[in-house]
C-alpha cells in the first residue's frame, strides 16, 4: 500500500511538472544583412506533441549607413505584415524605434486560418521533434 501511495504521488508530481504533456521549444537565429542585422526567434508550445501556440519575432537593426532608407523599409514591412493585423486567432505587433524594427506574429494554432498557417509554414501540425529538426536545418539554435 505504501508503495502504491508513493507511485501515485510520483505520478501526480510528474504530471504537474510536465503540464499534461506541454513542452515549449524556443529557437533563435542571428544573421547579418547588407543594411544591418536580424534576430529571428521562434517560440512554439506543444501539447501532446502537437503545436498548440506559435510565435515568431524579428528584431531588425538598420545600420547608420542605411538610416535614410529606414523609413521606406519600415513602410514596406508594415504593409507586408498588415495582412495579419485583423486575422482571427493571430496576435500581431509592430514597433519602430529609430533604426530598429520589431515584428511579432503568433497565436493559438487551432484558431488560425488555413491561410495564416500556410503563410507561417505551419499548414501541417508537426511534432516537436520534426519542428526541432527543421529549425536546426534552417540554422536556428534551439532549447526545450
Amino acid at each position: 500500500m505504501k508503495l502504491m501511495k508513493c507511485f501515485v504521488l510520483f505520478s501526480l508530481f510528474s504530471l504537474i511538472l510536465t503540464g499534461c504533456g506541454r513542452q515549449t521549444l524556443k529557437c533563435e537565429k542571428s544573421s547579418k544583412i547588407n543594411a544591418g542585422s536580424v534576430i529571428e526567434k521562434q517560440s512554439i508550445s506543444f501539447v501532446n506533441d502537437k503545436i498548440d501556440k506559435y510565435e515568431t519575432s524579428f528584431n531588425i537593426k538598420i545600420s547608420d549607413d542605411y538610416k535614410e532608407l529606414s523609413e521606406n523599409f519600415y513602410e514596406y514591412l508594415k504593409s507586408y505584415f498588415k495582412n495579419y493585423e485583423n486575422q482571427k486567432g493571430v496576435k500581431f505587433k509592430f514597433q519602430n524605434n529609430d533604426n530598429n524594427f520589431f515584428i511579432s506574429i503568433g497565436g493559438i494554432y487551432d484558431e488560425m486560418s488555413s491561410k495564416v498557417k500556410e503563410d507561417l509554414g505551419l499548414s501541417k501540425n508537426m511534432s516537436l521533434e520534426s519542428v526541432l529538426n527543421f529549425l536546426k536545418d534552417e540554422g536556428y539554435k534551439c532549447e526545450h
